[in-house]
Formats: C-alpha cells, sequence, structure tokens
C-alpha cells in the first residue's frame, strides 16, 4: 500500500514520520522492551515510514502532548454514570446540550412517519403533552419509573439513536459528531440473571 502511494505521487520523496505518544504509568524494564518492539516493528513496514515512540512518563510531556493542544492526542474524560435506569433517563431528556426536548417534539408531530422507530420517546411526549407538564417536571421521573424495563431499554435504544448521529430526516447522516454512550451500567437486572 505504501509502494503504491509513493508510486502515484513520485514527485513525493521524503519519509512519512510519526510521532507516538504512550502513556506510561508503570515503567519498568518490561514496559520498556515493549516499546521498543512495537518502535521496531512499525519502523520494519517500509523504509520510508519512521516511528518515534514518546513515552509520556512525567506530567510536563502529559500537558504538552494531551492538554496544549500541540498534538492530535487529546486528553478526554471518561465519567460512567451509575444511578438507575429511570434516573439515567430523566437526566438525558433534560440534558440541554442534547436538544432531545425539540426532537422528541419534532418525532411527535410527525409522529406518523416516525412511531415505529421512536414509539416511547412520542409516548413520553403524549403524556407530557396531555398532562401540560414542562420536560424537567417531578411527574416525569415518575413516569419514567412506572416504564417496564423493556419500554426503559427501549426509550434508551431511541435517545442512543437520536444522539448517535446528526439526522436531518431526508436520509442523509452526519457522522462528523459521532459519539456513544455505554449503557450497561443503566440496566436493573432482576435477580434471576
Amino acid at each position: 500500500m505504501i509502494d503504491k502511494f509513493y508510486a502515484n505521487n513520485q514527485q513525493i520523496e521524503q519519509e512519512f514520520f510519526l510521532n507516538l505518544p504512550i502513556l506510561i504509568n508503570l515503567e519498568n524494564q518490561f514496559t520498556d522492551e515493549k516499546i521498543s518492539l512495537v518502535k521496531k516493528i512499525l519502523n520494519s513496514i517500509h523504509q520510508k515510514f519512521r516511528v518515534e515512540i514518546t513515552q509520556i512518563n512525567d506530567y510536563e510531556k502529559y500537558i504538552e502532548f494531551f492538554s496544549a493542544n500541540k498534538s492530535i492526542y487529546k486528553d478526554t474524560n471518561f465519567f460512567l454514570f451509575e444511578g438507575v435506569t429511570s434516573e439515567y433517563l430523566f437526566k438525558q431528556i433534560t440534558n440541554k446540550d442534547l436538544n432531545l426536548e425539540k426532537l422528541i417534539t419534532f418525532l411527535a408531530k410527525n409522529s406518523d412517519t416516525y412511531h415505529n422507530v421512536y414509539t416511547e420517546l412520542i409516548n413520553l411526549n403524549k403524556f407530557i403533552s396531555t398532562n401540560n407538564f414542562r420536560f424537567s417536571n417531578k411527574e416525569i421521573r415518575n413516569y419514567l419509573k412506572n416504564l417496564k424495563t423493556e419500554n426503559q431499554l427501549n426509550m434508551i435504544n431511541e435517545i442512543n439513536n437520536l444522539i448517535s448521529y446528526s439526522i436531518n430526516f431526508k436520509n442523509q447522516i452526519n457522522i462528523d459528531n459521532f459519539a456513544k454512550v455505554v449503557f450497561q451500567k443503566h440496566l436493573i437486572k432482576p435477580i434471576g440473571w
């Protein structure tokens, strides 16, 4: 593949250089041996492909590579929600960043088209509009708690489908802002599982 690239682009003669940072929490001989082996393997791929490995073993290097925008690598935090399923659903629905309120309202207005795909979200909107609630009302918590486990899981799946990609509702998908969420912790399992 690399030979084909250079054959198609004969004006390019320089080597392709990659500096790969590796976060080292515990530096020892075993780790050093494995890192040098990885470097050797990567450098043996092609003579014009050169790899350097930077060991991130102190705070200053960590800041330089991951936090100071001096690299393509970014430091991202991961938080795992540990509440119950209904609490998770309520937080997702009331999260202003996700803009779910407008999306759910849109789905409800077009329920003929989307009823088979977003059943639980459309039902939630019907509950809210018939009782004149707002999306942040406590009654919504009770509604979510009283849903069957299967319906809660369906709602999580529907929310995931809505926030996983941008939809313009004309069958075109934009995955530039693709994001997934871990849902396993949100399922309350019966004792028999």
